[in-house]
């Protein structure tokens, strides 16, 4: 699997329903849960020094799960983090703030490429959104990204291999469902490895960003000042 598929996810179709990102939303926060996507994120934060206080700000935040469990998570930890989702999809929006709500979460429509409108945060995140972008459109985020976060940002998203592949569709098959049974392994297609997060980042001028691999096939690429 050497090189990135072209193909698009039925998630990213204009005539995707509302009970099929129901579903493909169901899924993504048990793989998150149980399959490291969570986890990339928490340990992130948990590899810094933080304030009491601090801005993250989630670009294609879904579902909102991660939103919602990196609030927990900083409430744990006796910090105070005000979290700010966007995402595209109105209907994103709708379910996020239906069943992941917290005081400390907002969530709102926005492209992630109007980052420059939407102010300064300390820190900028984006889980399992990346692989939807095509290779110019990932290298103009990232400069964004590095630009508006004052103190760090990361890139969470799915490593690019047969083994990941084959487990995406062991995942998806049990679920019955048409939309995961064909995004699960196009997620995996359209995902990651070490050099084509190095060529992102030499094409964005960030050569300080770190490239780390994390169980369970997931990559990574962060940067934190």
């Amino acid at each position: 699997m050497q090189s990135r598929f072209s193909g698009t996810e039925i998630l990213d179709r204009d005539d995707v329903s509302e009970s099929e990102l129901r579903a493909s939303f169901g899924f993504m926060r048990m793989v998150n849960r149980f399959f490291g996507g969570t986890r990339a994120v928490l340990d992130y934060f948990s590899a810094h020094s933080l304030p009491s206080n601090f801005s993250v700000l989630d670009l294609g935040f879904g579902g909102g799960d991660i939103a919602y469990a990196l609030s927990a998570w900083a409430k744990a930890q006796g910090k105070q983090a005000v979290i700010t989702g966007v995402d595209i999809n109105p209907f994103c929006v709708a379910f996020a703030n239906e069943h992941f709500k917290a005081p400390s979460l907002r969530y709102f429509r926005a492209s992630a490429f109007d980052l420059g409108s939407l102010g300064e945060f300390d820190y900028i995140i984006s889980s399992m959104f990346f692989h939807h972008l095509n290779n110019e459109e990932i290298v103009r985020l990232l400069r964004l990204m590095a630009k508006h976060a004052r103190r760090g940002f990361l890139v969470n998203d799915l490593y690019r291999s047969w083994p990941a592949y084959g487990g995406a569709v062991a995942l998806a098959l049990p679920t019955f469902q048409g939309i995961i049974l064909n995004d699960a392994p196009v997620s995996v297609k359209r995902a990651f490895k070490e050099e084509d997060f190095e060529r992102y980042r030499d094409l964005a001028a960030i050569p300080s960003a770190k490239i780390s691999r994390k169980p369970v096939f997931r990559i990574t690429l962060s940067q934190h000042a």
